[in-house]
């Protein structure tokens, strides 16, 4: 139990650091900030604004395979699977 306390406060100091980190990017359209909050959203369980990011990164480069493939995990941890799988073919598509 004192574990869980633990590892439960760290998670949420590294995820408050993360949103901290995210607010200073100036330009939030780049393909590196959208990539760097999609991650973070989805470590952070926020899978809807994880999709909603990955949406604008691909909306400007739909070959980039690696958001595709984190876009499908995201929507597989949403229980969509269907829009989950079809991000996946979309990922092996672009190989």
């Amino acid at each position: 139990m004192f574990f869980d306390l633990i590892d439960f406060l760290l998670e949420r100091k590294v995820f408050g650091i993360a949103d901290l980190a995210l607010e200073y990017i100036v330009d939030k359209n780049t393909q590196r900030y959208l990539m760097a909050e999609a991650k973070v959203r989805v470590l952070q369980k926020r899978f809807v604004d994880a999709t909603n990011s990955l949406k604008k990164l691909l909306a400007t480069n739909d070959k980039d395979q690696q958001a595709w493939i984190l876009r499908g995990h995201a929507f597989f941890f949403m229980n969509n699977l269907f829009d989950s799988e079809e991000c996946y073919i979309k990922a092996l598509r672009i190989k």
